[in-house]
């Protein structure tokens, strides 16, 4: 293996350089893909739910859609069907959820949403996360909320992940919209498991 040391390197005509520096690591140039610096998010994909959904306990939301505008995901995107979340690559990932949520009637005690996780293609699940907020008995009550956990993803075949609703009473209701994001799930890669 052959080694040149320098410190600077220059253009032929002068007109522009580049400083090699002292530690071990990569150099970039703007002509270098995002995805090719070491440390650079290489997946990241958020949905949000398309429509309010009257809640029973222990639902899984299943209407999941990318958002309509303004978005662009990063790389290969996680999956959704069914209300199961699979991810495209191994590593470790980041799940953080917010959500809004009100209550239908003076009935509502509580209202949230719970994350699990499975590693056996979803016949079993692990509560990892959750945010549970009081609705103070109150109609039209209306909370945020959000939930955030660093999830290890060594094999995509069975790792699954599912936001599930908490409640006191089926008239609570989660906020989703066709057009807008206003209860959502991002899905961000932070790197090797």
């Amino acid at each position: 293996m052959s080694e040149i040391l320098v410190n600077t390197i220059k253009k032929a005509d002068g007109t522009g350089s580049l400083t090699v520096p002292a530690e071990t690591g990569t150099v970039v140039t703007t002509a270098s893909p995002l995805t090719s610096v070491p440390g650079a998010i290489t997946h990241m994909t958020q949905y949000k739910m398309d429509a309010v959904i009257a809640t029973v306990n222990d639902d899984v939301i299943t209407n999941w859609e990318l958002p309509d505008r303004n978005y662009n995901g990063v790389g290969t995107a996680v999956s959704v069907a069914s209300g199961l979340f699979s991810f495209p690559v191994t590593g470790t990932w980041l799940a953080t959820s917010s959500y809004s949520c009100y209550s239908n009637s003076g009935g509502v005690l509580y209202m949230g949403f719970k994350h699990e996780f499975s590693t056996d293609s979803g016949s079993s699940f692990t509560t990892l996360a959750g945010d549970v907020l009081n609705s103070a008995h109150t109609t039209n009550a209306f909370n945020q909320g959000a939930a955030h956990m660093v999830l290890h993803v060594s094999d995509i075949s069975t790792y699954r992940f599912r936001i599930i609703v908490q409640t006191s009473d089926s008239q609570g209701r989660i906020n989703g919209s066709s057009t807008e994001t206003r209860s959502n799930v991002v899905f961000i890669r932070l790197g090797d498991a």
